[in-house]
């Protein structure tokens, strides 16, 4: 990876939808997560089965399924409510996962409720499958017109050649700096300085999905699916 195109400013952020993480984090990794991609909110009662998490650490860890038995008698199923949701990103694929805290229902207990009228700030966004010409050497990615108006910052295009820097945050916190510039015949927008460097870092193939999303304070995220 090339000096300069990633800076690493990863503080220790914990990845709660309930606020500890910012609108812009939640609203990319939803996005890389795709559409499928379906969890619970905060406060909402869910079942827990014990079984078949044994089952998965098993599965896991390689143990043997009676060496994880637990030494009491459990019930195949737990009411709980959610007490709190992780989003998080693995380090070496940028895969997502959930981390899902339960409480067992009991009316003793006080469940953080998720205000479902509180205020969310427009976020724009978009995805794109990418192409041969978008992973090739010479490190050009090609956006879309109509998601260059809506996403990006917008141009100068007083200038001969508008171009200009932007700076995308991953999942992980890192920030990855691109030249974006609107040229070539016929005229189109193109990200091109650091492309190549997010590429071989991600390891990035064509048929991968790239996103971008961007916020009402011009805040610029980028995620892969």
């Amino acid at each position: 990876m090339e000096s300069g195109n990633v800076m690493n400013v990863q503080s220790e952020l914990s990845g709660i939808i309930d606020g500890s993480k910012s609108y812009m984090y939640e609203q990319l990794w939803k996005l890389c997560a795709g559409p499928l991609c379906d969890i619970p909110k905060l406060g909402e009662k869910v079942y827990y089965f014990p079984q078949g998490h044994i089952e998965l650490v098993e599965a896991s860890t390689r143990e043997e399924l009676n060496e994880l038995q637990p030494n009491c008698d459990l019930p195949s199923k737990l009411q709980c409510r959610v007490i709190a949701i992780h989003l998080k990103v693995e380090n070496n694929s940028d895969e997502t996962y959930v981390e899902i805290t339960l409480m067992p229902d009991t009316t003793q207990v006080v469940i953080p409720i998720e205000n479902e009228n509180q205020f969310r700030p427009i976020v724009n966004s978009f995805t794109k499958v990418l192409t041969a010409s978008d992973t090739s050497a010479h490190g050009e990615f090609s956006v879309p017109c109509k998601h260059a108006i809506e996403c990006l910052p917008p141009l100068d295009m007083s200038q001969s050649i508008p171009a200009q820097e932007l700076i995308a945050i991953d999942l992980h916190g890192n920030q990855w700096r691109f030249k974006h510039s609107y040229r070539g015949t016929p005229q189109r927008h193109l990200l091109t300085t650091g492309w190549n460097a997010f590429t071989t870092s991600k390891k990035l193939v064509v048929g991968d999905v790239i996103v971008f999303t961007r916020g009402e304070t011009g805040e610029l995220r980028v995620g892969i699916r």
